[in-house]
C-alpha cells in the first residue's frame, strides 16, 4: 500500500521528535526553536538556491555564530589573540595542529513542502525587491517563505558558555540564514533569548538605530544586570531620552513609528534605505513616469568621465564632483543608464581585485521580546567602508571614495541633498547620515 502525504508527514514528525529526544537537556544539550520571520534566499550548496531537503545546515549556523562572536566578544589586543581565542572555542587549524571545537551544533529540521517556496517575482513591496537587487537568476528565484521553523541544538563546555550564549544572542537579533542577510533576508525569531541592548552594541564600536513607538519606561528596579552590562529583558525595553541618544561615534537613535509584524518592520527598514539612496523627492528629483535626476553625485561624475550626457540635455551639474559616497553601503554597484546617449553600463568595485565589499549596514526586523521594530545596525569598523579605494570593472577611470579630511567632508555634505535636513547636515559621512535619516522615518 503506497504511503500517503499524511503518512510521510507523520514519519517526518516522528523522526524529528526522536532527534530532539536524543539531543535533550538530559544529555547536556540546549534547544532553541527558530522561526523564519523573513524569506530565506539561497543557503544551499548551489548559490542562490534553497536546498529543499536540507534548508538549514549546522555548518551555516556555526559560521554565523563565529562571525557574531568576533563582533560581540571583543575587543582583542591583536588579530593573533582573536584567532587564538576563536580556535579555542570554535575549533580550527592552529600553528601546530588542529584544535577541536568546544561547541557541538546540530540542526533538527524537516524537508520543505512545495507551498513553502515563494517566487521572488510575486513580492509586491518595492523596497524588498530593491533589497533583493540583482541576486535573482533571470529575474526569478525561489525563497523559503517566512514561517518555516526548525530547532538548533547546542552543547558546549561551561568554560565557554558566556561567549557562546553572547554570540547566539547577537545572531538571533541581527543575523540570519541564507544569502543577503545584511538586508534582512533569512531573519529569525529565536526562543528564550535576551535581546542585545543598545549599550552592548555601543560597547563593541557599533551603532544601532530603531524605529520605535509606544515605549514604556522601565524602572531601575526592573532592569537586570546581565554579565556586568545593562541589557533589557525579553519582556521590556528601556526607553532612552533624546539627551541619552549617542552621537555619531557609535551610539543609538530612536524615532516614533508603529510596526505590527516582522514583515512590515522589515519592509519599513528597507524602504528607508531605498528612499535615501534613490527615492523620488529624497534620493532623486520627482520625475513622473521617468525617474528624475539623482541628488547623489555619482551619475553626473560618470557623465564627466565618459563625456556622454544625452547630447547636451543632461549636462553634469552636481557640484560634488568626483566622489562616490554610496560605495560605503556595499559593493559592487551597477550604474545602468537607460539611454544609449548616456554612459554605458558600469560596475563599481573595491580596488585590489575583490569582486565585492560586504555592506557594514544591517537592516532587518528586531524582536525585543514583545514587539517588532525596524532596525538598522552599523557593524563595528564601519568607518573603513568610507575610505575603501574604488575602481571600475573594465574602465580606466579613477573614482574617489569619501574623504577623510573634515573640511572636505563638510563641503561635500552641503552639496548632497539626502545627507541634509532643512539645510543642515544630518552627519558628515553617508552612513551616519543614513542612520539619522532612518531614525526620522515613519
Amino acid at each position: 500500500m503506497p504511503r500517503t502525504s499524511k503518512t510521510l508527514q507523520k514519519e517526518q514528525i516522528d523522526a524529528i521528535q526522536l532527534s530532539l529526544d536524543q539531543l535533550s537537556p538530559d544529555n547536556g544539550w540546549k534547544q532553541y526553536r527558530c522561526e523564519l520571520v523573513t524569506p530565506m534566499f539561497g543557503g544551499g550548496v548551489k548559490a542562490g538556491v534553497v536546498d529543499e531537503q536540507m534548508p538549514v545546515r549546522a555548518s551555516a549556523i556555526r559560521g554565523q555564530l563565529r562571525f557574531w562572536w568576533r563582533i560581540a566578544c571583543g575587543p582583542f589586543s591583536s588579530d593573533k589573540e582573536m584567532f587564538q581565542r576563536e580556535r579555542e572555542i570554535w575549533g580550527g587549524i592552529g600553528d601546530k595542529e588542529a584544535v577541536a571545537s568546544k561547541v557541538e551544533i546540530r540542526v533538527v529540521a524537516k524537508a520543505i513542502e512545495d507551498n513553502q517556496l515563494q517566487r521572488s517575482s510575486r513580492v509586491a513591496q518595492n523596497a524588498i525587491k530593491y533589497a533583493f537587487g540583482p541576486a535573482t537568476i533571470n529575474g526569478e528565484a525561489n525563497w523559503l517563505a517566512a514561517g518555516y521553523d526548525f530547532t538548533i541544538c547546542m552543547r558546549y563546555d561551561a568554560s565557554v558558555a558566556k561567549d557562546v550564549e553572547t554570540a547566539l544572542r547577537w545572531f538571533a537579533c541581527f543575523g540570519g540564514i541564507g544569502a543577503r542577510t545584511r538586508r534582512g533576508f533569512g531573519a529569525l525569531q529565536v526562543s528564550a533569548l535576551i535581546a542585545v541592548s543598545q549599550e552592548e552594541v555601543h560597547d563593541v564600536g557599533g551603532r544601532l538605530a530603531f524605529q520605535v513607538s509606544a515605549l514604556i519606561a522601565v524602572s531601575q528596579e526592573e532592569v537586570h544586570d546581565v554579565g556586568g552590562r545593562l541589557a533589557f529583558q525579553v519582556s521590556a525595553l528601556i526607553a532612552v531620552s533624546q539627551e541619552e541618544v549617542h552621537d555619531v561615534g557609535g551610539r543609538l537613535a530612536f524615532q516614533a513609528t508603529e510596526k505590527g509584524a516582522s514583515y512590515s518592520a522589515w519592509d519599513s527598514a528597507l524602504e528607508a534605505l531605498h528612499k535615501f539612496r534613490q527615492g523620488a523627492g529624497t534620493g532623486r528629483r520627482a520625475g513622473g513616469q521617468r525617474p528624475g535626476r539623482s541628488f547623489w553625485p555619482e551619475p553626473d561624475q560618470l557623465r564627466r568621465f565618459t563625456n556622454k550626457n544625452l547630447m547636451g540635455r543632461h549636462m553634469p551639474e552636481h557640484p560634488a564632483g568626483n566622489v562616490f559616497p554610496r560605495a560605503a553601503f556595499g559593493l559592487p554597484i551597477t550604474f545602468n543608464f537607460r539611454n544609449p546617449e548616456e554612459p554605458r553600463k558600469m560596475e563599481l568595485l573595491p580596488q585590489g581585485g575583490a569582486e565585492r565589499m560586504a555592506s557594514p549596514l544591517i537592516l532587518r526586523p528586531y524582536w525585543d521580546g514583545s514587539k517588532w521594530w525596524s532596525c538598522a545596525l552599523l557593524l563595528p569598523g564601519w568607518e573603513k567602508a568610507l575610505s575603501q579605494k574604488l575602481t571600475f570593472k573594465n574602465a580606466g577611470f579613477e573614482p574617489k571614495s569619501w574623504p577623510a579630511d573634515l573640511t572636505a567632508r563638510q563641503k561635500l555634505t552641503t552639496t548632497i541633498r539626502p545627507m541634509n535636513k532643512n539645510g543642515e547636515p544630518r552627519a558628515l559621512d553617508p552612513l551616519s547620515a543614513f542612520m539619522h535619516y532612518f531614525a526620522e522615518a515613519n
